[in-house]
């Protein structure tokens, strides 16, 4: 079996050599159908589903994106998918799968994001958007931005993730979504990203949170790191959270910049029966700002339990992560210690998902395998009990920065130390490693 030898300087960058190549901003393909389901694999066939979207040809109501692949869309221009008169109905399936490296300049459009408008028009149901991953997103737009979506109406967001992006715009901003309307989001993060609102309402995580028809929805088990501007009404996780609206066991670390008024390191404004529960926020690291969780400067029942403060170093202790844990009453396992040695999130609590991805997941009991030896100084070898079709090197974020077929030894001799994950196809199953390189 051929050895896979990779260069330091390919594992710097997610070009490598073995990386699909990235879209060259203009080609539209049309993707594999397996009935109703759009198995998407490059950015020429995403940027078919927004052509479709926007265009009013499908708004793809009863289907499913499938992204079976990191996509890399070139840092070329991108149109958001759907918007206010083709709205997009679909359902997305994103498999832990990377979309990086695009950017929108729309300084004068409402709805932008990767996805501009997402809208179930049957209000009793649900569209799902699960483990879809944004990174190196730059975005500019008027109202209602955000990098995964601008606008969501009756949609789900679970185990998203939005990282090392940039996102400006005028009111309701927010790094994962800039208005949700009777939506939901779910063991979700932002985190290394910058956000600026030049007039009002916007937060790391979410500009307006909104779900005043029906508020048993929540935005649960989330946080959200990062830099924030708001000339009104900012919010270290969120600018706005609504009438009736809920916010449960999420934390926050923001550092303002610049100057700005009714700001809160978690809130700007609970607005009348507003929930927030269980809920951390850093009180210090806030430039101008003083150490209020909420700005509140109008008459109101709104409801805060748990709402707490804690110097930024505390986020990493065992008091911080005992407190907020215990707080919850129930769903304890979302949540978990970062890795000790080597740190995927500055030592900050994690998700349980994250943690059972880089300590390794066999997909099938069936298939055994192992890697060894783990640590490793030089070459790594996989002994498997079925045959491996193909190998692909992940970085700490989970995107793919090589692959290879046919392998059975890895030369890490020139890695950087750290810790990597081996994603292992076989014939009856994947497998997925941590390995740490010494």
């Amino acid at each position: 079996m051929k050895k896979l030898g990779i260069l330091l300087n390919c594992l710097l960058i997610s070009g490598s050599i073995f990386a699909q190549s990235a879209w060259d901003g203009s080609t539209v393909s049309t993707p594999n159908v397996d009935r109703q389901t759009y198995n998407i694999t490059n950015g020429e066939e995403l940027a078919w589903v927004a052509q479709e979207c926007n265009n009013g040809n499908n708004s793809f109501k009863g289907k499913t994106i499938n992204i079976q692949a990191d996509i890399d869309l070139g840092n070329h221009e991108w149109t958001p998918i759907g918007n206010e008169t083709n709205v997009f109905e679909g359902t997305v399936t994103g498999n832990k799968h990377f979309v990086k490296n695009f950017k929108i300049n729309a300084n004068s459009t409402d709805y932008v994001g990767l996805f501009g408008y997402i809208f179930n028009k049957n209000s009793t149901d649900m569209l799902v958007i699960s483990d879809l991953f944004i990174r190196n997103a730059n975005i500019n737009g008027h109202d209602y931005v955000g990098a995964i979506c601008g606008y969501a109406k009756n949609a789900s967001f679970s185990q998203c993730t939005v990282d090392t992006s940039t996102i400006n715009g005028n009111s309701s901003v927010g790094g994962f979504a800039g208005i949700f309307k009777n939506s939901a989001a779910s063991e979700s993060y932002t985190k290394g990203i910058t956000v600026k609102i030049t007039s009002s309402i916007g937060g790391l995580f979410i500009g307006t949170n909104d779900s005043a028809d029906r508020s048993n929805i929540t935005i649960v088990n989330c946080y959200a790191k990062g830099t924030l501007t708001c000339a009104s009404y900012g919010g270290g996780f969120a600018g706005v959270n609504g009438y009736k609206s809920t916010i449960k066991n999420c934390y926050t670390i923001v550092r303002y910049t610049g100057q700005g008024s009714k700001l809160g390191l978690f809130c700007g404004r609970n607005d009348t029966l507003g929930l927030l529960e269980n809920c951390a926020y850093n009180n210090n690291l806030h430039g101008n700002l003083t150490s209020v969780a909420i700005f509140e400067d109008h008459n109101h029942l709104d409801q805060e339990t748990y709402l707490l403060g804690y110097p930024r170093a505390s986020f990493s202790s065992q008091t911080f992560y005992g407190d907020f844990v215990n707080n919850m009453n129930h769903n304890t396992d979302k949540w978990h210690f970062d890795f000790p040695l080597y740190s995927i999130n500055d030592k900050d609590p994690i998700h349980a998902w994250q943690y059972v991805i880089f300590e390794g997941v066999s997909n099938y009991s069936s298939v055994q395998l192992s890697v060894y030896p783990n640590p490793v100084v030089n070459t790594l070898y996989i002994k498997s009990n079925e045959n491996i079709r193909q190998i692909e090197v992940m970085d700490l974020l989970g995107s793919v920065i090589a692959k290879e077929n046919g392998v059975d030894n890895i030369d890490m001799s020139s890695y950087k130390t750290g810790i990597y994950l081996l994603r292992i196809h076989t014939e009856k199953g994947t497998v997925t490693k941590k390995v740490v390189k010494k």
